[in-house]
Order: C-alpha cells, then sequence, then structure tokens
C-alpha cells in the first residue's frame, strides 16, 4: 500500500479500521484508515457515541427497532404538520373569497394574511384567479417572519390591459425594502421589512384607486 513497505511486518500494524473509500483517478481508488491506537481511539469514540444514543433514546433492548420506530414517528408527525398547513391555508383561500368587493368592474380583494410557506401563497392567489374572472389581488404575507407579496390578475381584467402584476409588485416590494417580478397576470416579491406590510396594503388600494 502506498506504493511501499513501511513497517518490518503487518502485526506492527495492530488493528486497521478503513474509514472511507473512494476513486481518485481511472482505474485507481484510495483508502482511508486508522491503525493501531489510532483505530483504538476510533473505536472508543464511536462506542461513546453509540452509548449516548442509547441513553437518549432510553435504552431500549432492540437499538435499531427503536430508531426505525422514532423514524417513522417523525414521518407521521410531519405528514400531519403538512395537512395541517394545507387545511389552514384553505381556510385563509375561503376566508379571502368572502371578502372580495365589487370596485368598478373588479373582483378586489386586498388583504394582509398569514401563511406557513411561499407555496401557499402561490396556490391561494391561482385558486382565487380560477374563482374569479375579473380579480384584482393583492395579498401581503407574513410567512413565518419574512414579508412577501403577490398580486394576481384575472384573466378577463387582463384583457383590458389597465394592470399589470409585475409593475405593480415593484412598486409595494418597496415597502418591505424587497424586489421581484413575475408575469403580467402575477408577479411576487419577497423582502426583508416585515412591520412594511401594512403600508404595503396602503399602498396597493392607492394603485387600484
Amino acid at each position: 500500500m502506498c506504493g511501499g513497505t513501511h513497517v518490518q511486518a503487518t502485526g506492527e500494524i495492530g488493528f486497521f479500521k478503513i474509514l472511507h473509500e473512494s476513486s481518485v483517478a481511472a482505474g485507481v481508488r484510495r483508502i482511508e484508515a486508522v491503525t493501531s491506537q489510532g483505530s483504538e481511539e476510533y473505536v472508543s469514540e464511536e462506542l461513546g457515541l453509540l452509548n449516548e444514543i442509547r441513553s437518549l433514546l432510553k435504552n431500549p433492548k432492540d437499538l435499531i427497532a427503536s430508531a426505525k420506530n422514532l423514524i417513522e414517528e417523525k414521518h407521521q408527525l410531519e405528514k400531519r404538520l403538512k395537512q395541517a398547513d394545507k387545511d389552514r391555508a384553505n381556510q385563509v383561500r375561503n376566508d379571502l373569497a368572502q371578502q372580495v368587493k365589487e370596485v368598478n368592474g373588479l373582483q378586489q380583494i386586498i388583504s394582509k394574511v398569514s401563511l406557513p410557506d411561499a407555496d401557499s401563497l402561490k396556490d391561494i392567489s391561482f385558486a382565487l384567479r380560477n374563482q374569479f374572472e375579473n380579480l384584482l389581488l393583492v395579498l401581503a404575507a407574513d410567512i413565518n417572519g419574512n414579508p412577501q407579496i403577490a398580486v394576481m390578475i384575472g384573466d378577463k381584467l387582463m384583457d383590458t390591459k389597465k394592470y399589470h402584476a409585475g409593475q405593480m409588485i415593484k412598486e409595494l416590494a418597496k415597502e418591505i425594502d424587497g424586489g421581484g417580478g413575475g408575469q403580467p397576470f402575477y408577479a411576487t416579491a419577497g423582502g426583508k421589512k416585515l412591520e412594511g406590510l401594512d403600508a404595503v396594503i396602503r399602498k396597493a388600494k392607492q394603485l387600484v384607486s
């Protein structure tokens, strides 16, 4: 190994523990290992880590089974949390649909909301667009403490070319010290200034009027 001999006999190496194996060139593999006292220290550290894990899991008889159960519980909790977030977003969407105002032929929704993630903001915007042809939607969203804005314009309203979501979002994003963009009918922006969301609502109403 290493192209040369560095010990008189393999017994001098003592315990030999391979740590890594990888490719370094065509037809050439690299093996990294610890030997002798280094290998003993490595094994001691690994046993210490194993004992710590046992202790954290309340010293189960079957450590692997306990770890698998913990992973499955985590998976189930994640599914429940995801469903809870989805239910929450659906409730927000339903509440917003009830808030629609008919103003000069517009089906207007301008609102501040709290949502679990950016995907929810997008899903709600498109769901409302499908529901209202003349929709002009501006959402100022608090997403886990981060400000985001979405502007959505309905199909029928787009034909009038009175409003452009991308242009509106650039103006609104200034209120949260951010920036963004998108398509003429849908645009989003993120920023740093959470307290600016109220100003976003005020400016949105001015832009629409």
